[in-house]
């Protein structure tokens, strides 16, 4: 899987100004698939998690959201540990939906990235709905500007 070492700059999303939403997440037994390294679904649990928790900071509680797309690279084994973090950068603010890379690590390691887009639901009619000022202030705090260059797609380039 390569060097999976975190880095700084355009390819960790470690941009001048811009600090992404970070969420932790305790690793159980529970988490564990039978080679003792973390499931992958459990991962992407922890993803949508960290969405939810970034997503109500607009407004206090998780407003009504569908993942539309994700898009996961795991670059190393995520062994049973005390805690990881799942930092996440917002690449793109549509209308109604919101695109960004969470990356799941222990601060050295990269153990995956999972591109995501949610789309805004008005859950009564059942259709997407705009964002809400709320929501871009939010989302907008843990924005770049410039392409966001996966690590994978870094370390094979350079």
């Amino acid at each position: 899987m390569g060097d999976c070492r975190l880095r700084y700059g355009v390819a960790s999303g470690r941009l001048a100004g811009m600090t992404p939403h970070v969420w932790e997440q305790r690793v159980s037994l529970a988490d564990l698939d039978f080679h003792r390294h973390v499931n992958n679904a459990r991962m992407l649990a922890w993803v949508q998690d960290s969405w939810a928790d970034l997503a109500a900071t607009a407004e206090g509680v998780p407003p009504a959201f569908v993942a539309v797309q994700h898009t996961a690279r795991y670059q190393a084994p995520c062994p049973y540990q005390r805690r990881v973090r799942i930092e996440t950068t917002v690449t793109k603010l549509g209308r109604s939906s919101v695109t960004g890379i969470a990356r799941i690590t222990d601060g050295s390691v990269i153990f995956a990235e999972i591109t995501s887009t949610w789309v805004g639901v008005d859950p009564v009619r059942q259709r997407p709905r705009a964002l809400t000022e709320l929501e871009r202030e939010a989302f907008g705090r843990h924005r770049i500007d410039e392409p966001l260059v996966p690590v994978a797609a870094a370390q094979l380039a350079g």
